[in-house]
């Protein structure tokens, strides 16, 4: 039996666990031999292990156990404890030394409270100025040295208090690992010769995952949308991966790949429970044992069988992706550092850019702005996961949004702010109310609005202005869209079954669109419409 050193070489991240490969090289005899891997992680899926890579070797077993032990044998777990002893003790101290001093305050302020306390017998001595001012200066810079020190005494108890919850919180992420224990894969191979054997065992370790971060530039000039893909990948495995080769996967191992069947789905008549007790009037009796309806009709229940859970264990720098057909694997170039700190650690997926056009939208009844975006396609073969992003127009930052999952080949829009190089102005032409008819009563309210788009750019632009008419409610209220005329969907505008409105328009450089836009409301003369 022999205990190899290992290494850490590659870790495969995904969304909530990892595959880690250990690596270890040993020089061995012809024969049997045990070789044991040590100090293995508390959260390991000993149903994952694996061995790979042999050469001039084959394996025979392979086996996991949990070791105990009387002392604490986590090195990392025993300087914590240590560092977390010494700031208990340093804190006692400062605490202590702190005491001293209030109490030091408290007897200054009892001899000053005695001295000047009325007395019968007052020696005339006692109320000499020059004793007096002495007696003054003395409480002021007595008082005044006892507070500076009481300042820095709870600044430096603070400081340690500081630092131990910090350690505190480290040894709170071991998330009540066996500090007596030790996870050990034993591996037992034979080989045929006198050889250099490289040995590596591949497992699953819970806890670990990635989410992804983006960045997201774009360029008035060439439209060019480029995008940073991070990955923030976070670790508390206590084992920190130093130079590994490093994999963000999209895949989700959680859920079983394997598709539920649907089983047997009985209904049945509702029998009374076998400990119920009819009475002769309630029930009609029928052989012995076997109860017929009641009199009165019982409702029927259903009885479902559900279906039984399906589920299936795992066995088993700009990036260069590997598209799978359910998942993206993303290898990340280079070497990469990922401490068991719990601390999400940023890496680089990769950088692309996306061709882009502009698109100018505005909804002028709600602001008069004109809000710009930036149109791309996913022309790449992976799939973007939702995120936040980081959004920045001209390297000047404009705000923190959400990207959706985008496939490829799918649009997407950048929101980029506001423009105020479109100028939008939403006025208020005329409200009319009109009385029509003497016998239906009917009143009548018209609006009249006119909005303009004034484009102070160099360039042609399009802008999508969206607005609506109300929605009626009731069967005697009626809307009419005056103008636009609308009869169907054009290019120019479009109308939803909620009765917004949105137009399509090209503005000139230095121009001015104007867009009339009227509608009526129709209701009973004696009614009072609401929300209008």
């Amino acid at each position: 039996m022999a205990w190899v050193s290992s290494k850490i070489s590659a870790v495969t991240v995904y969304g909530d666990r990892a595959e880690v490969t250990r690596v270890a090289s040993v020089s061995l005899a012809k024969g049997m031999h045990a070789l044991i891997f040590d100090n293995l992680p508390a959260n390991i899926d000993q149903d994952s292990i694996q061995v790979k890579w042999l050469w001039s070797a084959s394996v025979k077993d392979v086996k996991f156990r949990r070791v105990f032990f009387e002392e604490i044998i986590d090195e990392r777990v025993k300087l914590l404890r240590e560092e977390e002893k010494k700031h208990e003790d340093s804190i006692e101290e400062w605490e202590e030394k702190r005491e001293n001093c209030e109490k030091e305050k408290n007897l200054i302020e009892n001899i000053t409270t005695k001295i000047t306390e009325p007395s019968k017998r007052t020696d005339s001595s006692e109320l000499d100025p020059d004793n007096w001012m002495k007696m003054v200066d003395f409480y002021r810079t007595r008082m005044d040295a006892l507070n500076l020190e009481m300042r820095q005494m709870n600044a430096e108890i603070s400081i340690l208090r500081n630092k131990m919850e910090k350690v505190q919180s480290e040894l709170d992420l071991l998330d009540g690992n066996e500090w007596k224990a030790n996870n050990q894969v034993e591996v037992l191979l034979e080989t045929t010769e006198e050889s250099e054997i490289g040995v590596a065992i591949v497992y699953m370790v819970h806890g670990p995952g990635w989410h992804p971060v983006y960045d997201i530039r774009v360029s008035s000039d060439t439209k060019a949308m480029n995008l940073t893909y991070n990955a923030m990948v976070s670790q508390n495995t206590l084992e920190d991966w130093n130079g590994v080769d490093l994999k963000l996967s999209t895949a989700q191992p959680r859920i079983s790949g394997m598709q539920p069947e649907l089983h047997p789905w009985y209904i049945d008549k509702y029998r009374a429970p076998l400990n119920s007790y009819p009475t002769m009037g309630s029930l009609e009796w029928a052989a012995p044992g076997m109860f017929r309806k009641e009199k009165s009709e019982m409702p029927v229940m259903p009885f479902m069988s559900l279906p039984e859970s399906d589920s299936q264990s795992i066995s088993s720098n700009q990036s260069v992706a590997e598209a799978g057909t359910t998942s993206v694997l993303f290898a990340i170039s280079g070497k990469s550092d990922i401490a068991s700190d719990n601390i999400p650690h940023k890496v680089c997926v990769l950088i692309r850019d996306f061709g882009s056009t502009f698109q100018y939208s505005s909804v002028p009844k709600l602001a008069a702005y004109s809000y710009l975006k930036a149109k791309a396609v996913n022309d790449s073969d992976y799939p973007l996961l939702p995120g936040k992003s980081n959004i920045f127009f001209e390297n000047s930052f404009v705000a923190n949004s959400e990207l959706p999952l985008i496939s490829p080949s799918e649009e997407f829009l950048i929101s980029l702010g506001v423009d105020e190089s479109l100028k939008i102005e939403y006025k208020l032409i005329k409200k009319l109310v009109t009385n029509e008819g003497l016998i239906t009563k009917k009143a009548k309210t018209a609006y009249e609005y006119q909005i303009i788009v004034t484009n102070n750019k160099k360039t042609r632009e399009e802008i999508h202005i969206f607005d609506q008419i109300p929605l009626s409610n009731h069967e005697e209220i009626t809307v009419e869209l005056i103008e636009p005329e609308y009869k169907k969907e054009s290019a120019g505008l479009k109308m939803d079954d909620r009765k917004s409105l949105e137009w399509t328009l090209s503005v000139d450089a230095w121009k001015s669109i104007s867009i009339p836009f009227r509608y009526s409301v129709e209701y009973p003369r004696d009614t009072t419409v609401v929300w209008l």
